[in-house]
Formats: structure tokens, C-alpha cells, sequence
């Protein structure tokens, strides 16, 4: 019994030692990374002027539906719970909003070009979260 003790305190720093090692990398492209940003990804570095022009480009394509003071039928079926004038909304639904804008069912019966789809998810990616 003391035997099992003793090794039990003397391999148990390096058993809780190895398991630190398991889990992802800390490789940004490595998709098995849990710190990428989820569907976002990372922020990339330097990234100010493309947070602007994502947040332009979502302000000046979106706000028409969805902006906190449309109302009813003025909202064109957008949910009442997605604001692009509402930081938190914007933050609780970024990769919603990246996603549709990503696939093209938003803005709807526009397909906004790459730079300006990953303009917004560089915006949401950094300053949305």
C-alpha cells in the first residue's frame, strides 16, 4: 500500500504534465485549433482598415432590414433580434451573419463579392466578439 502511494505522488506531476500537451495546436491555420474564432476565424494582425470597411459594408448592405428602428413589414422579415446597429446583437449572431453572408442568402438577391465578404468577417472576427 505505501509502495502504491509513493509512486502514486511521485508519477502523478508527470502524468498531469502530459496531459497539458493533449488538446489543439497552437498553429492559427491548424483546423483543430479552439482559439481560431469558430466559423470567424482569427483576427488577423493589422487588420483596421478591413474591420472598417466590414463594418461599412454591413452597416450600408444590412441596416435596411436589419437596424433597431424597423419596425414590422419596414424589416422585410428580418428577426427582430438581429441589429446590425446593435453591438450586442451583432456579437451574439457573427457567425450567423458571416455564414449567410458567406453562402449568398444575405443580403438577400445580392451576392457580395470576396474582399467584401471577408472584409466582414475580418470585422466580426475582430470586433464583433
Amino acid at each position: 500500500m505505501r509502495v502504491r502511494t509513493i509512486l502514486l505522488f511521485c508519477l502523478a506531476p508527470f502524468a498531469i504534465g502530459a496531459l497539458q500537451g493533449c488538446g489543439g495546436s497552437d498553429d492559427p491555420g491548424d483546423d483543430n485549433n479552439n482559439n481560431n474564432g469558430g466559423a470567424l476565424g482569427a483576427c488577423p494582425d493589422n487588420a483596421d482598415a478591413q474591420v472598417m470597411a466590414g463594418f461599412s459594408a454591413l452597416q450600408g448592405n444590412c441596416d435596411t432590414c436589419h437596424a433597431t428602428d424597423k419596425m414590422g413589414p419596414s424589416r422585410g422579415g428580418a428577426p427582430d433580434s438581429v441589429n446590425v446597429d446593435d453591438p450586442a446583437s451583432v456579437s451574439a449572431e457573427a457567425e450567423e451573419i458571416y455564414e449567410r453572408v458567406k453562402d449568398g442568402t444575405m443580403p438577400p438577391g445580392v451576392k457580395l463579392d470576396d474582399a467584401t465578404v471577408e472584409s466582414i468577417r475580418v470585422y466580426l472576427a475582430c470586433d464583433a466578439q
